[in-house]
Formats: C-alpha cells, structure tokens, sequence
C-alpha cells in the first residue's frame, strides 16, 4: 500500500507540479513547469509573449502545452488501455458498452489529433514523432493510423480558419 501510494504521489507531481527536483533539473510534464528555475545572476529569461521565444516549437499548447515527444507517450498509455477495453470484451463477452466506447475513443481522438491538432496548424505527421505513432498504429491494429492519416490529409485539404488559433 505504502508504494501505491508513492507511486500515485509520483505521479501527481509529474503531471501536475514542478515540485520533481534531481540534481537541479526539474522533471515535469508541462513546458511551464519544466523551466528552470532562474538563477539570481543570470538573466531573466524571455517571457512567453515575446513573439521570438518558443521552448518547444512542435508543442501542443491548446493540450496543457506539453512537448510532442511527452504526449506521443502519453497516447501510446491512452490507446493502449482502449484497446484493452476492446479486448476485455472478447475474452469476457461481458459488455459491449465498454467496448465500443473504448474503440469510439480511438476513432475520434485519432481523426481529431489528424485534422485540427496537426493538419490545420500545418504541422507534420504526429509531429515527426514517427517511432510513437508506429507503436500506436501496432497496439491499435492500425485503426488509429487509419483514422489519424484520414483527418490529417482532410485538415491539409481544409485547414481550420479560426480567427484566434490555440497554437
């Protein structure tokens, strides 16, 4: 109990603080939380309005504002624990319910991260972090390439014109 507990402690602080100090770098899932702390004599670093600084070019601000790599591996977890609820199904023909919520997850997040995420601000495929999406294609049985590649080459064709963007 007493490891579950820091485990979920752990956990916490990543995704939620700034509060994960080793050796002096901060370890934390947001970009915000991830800056070092200023040095009393080094100068201030740039804030985030000035248009010519940008920690991490491919980051998904509109998502938490976290980089592309931390949120590829986040997806995989996410598919992954959809794609158990699709086999749990399967292996208990208990509910169907769980199951077809499970693979609507899949289908929507993937036609939503194709179109509007990457696609419309014109960013690359799953933001170059091409090993993640591999291994998010595999666990799902390439459904969510299927459903990422059909809203990515449709937010190419028509790109979302918001008159203020997220990114």
């Amino acid at each position: 109990m007493a490891m579950f507990a820091s485990g979920m402690t752990v956990f916490t602080a990543y995704f939620y603080t700034p509060y994960i100090k080793i050796r002096g770098k901060i370890y934390a899932f947001h970009i915000d939380d991830s800056r070092p702390d200023p040095s009393s004599g080094a100068s201030p670093a740039p804030a985030n309005d000035e248009p010519s600084y940008d920690p991490a070019q491919d980051a998904y601000r509109a998502l938490g504002g976290t980089t592309a790599s931390k949120m590829w591996w986040l997806m995989i977890f996410a598919m992954a624990l959809c794609v158990l609820g699709v086999a749990e199904y399967f292996h208990f023909r208990d509910s169907l319910w769980s199951a077809v919520s499970a693979a609507a997850v899949v289908v929507v997040v993937a036609a939503l991260f194709g179109y509007a995420v990457d696609a419309s601000p014109g960013y690359p495929i799953a933001r170059g972090q091409y090993l993640q999406f591999a291994i998010v294609s595999v666990i799902t049985a390439g459904v969510f390439t299927i459903f990422y590649l059909c809203g990515y080459f449709a937010g190419k064709r028509w790109p979302l014109h918001r008159a203020e963007s997220s990114e």
